[in-house]
């Protein structure tokens, strides 16, 4: 069976600095979310 994952970004993804206003993108918490899903199987 093959489990396919469309990421499309959200919230969670982006940090945002309110003292120099940049809005960034930090690493993603996809592989977090699969272990946590106790998905076995390669990425």
């Amino acid at each position: 069976m093959d489990l396919r994952i469309l990421a499309t970004g959200g919230t969670f993804d982006k940090r945002y600095d309110p003292i120099t206003g940049v809005l960034g993108f930090g690493e993603t918490h996809l592989h977090e979310i699969v272990a946590r899903a106790r998905v076995a199987g390669p990425l």
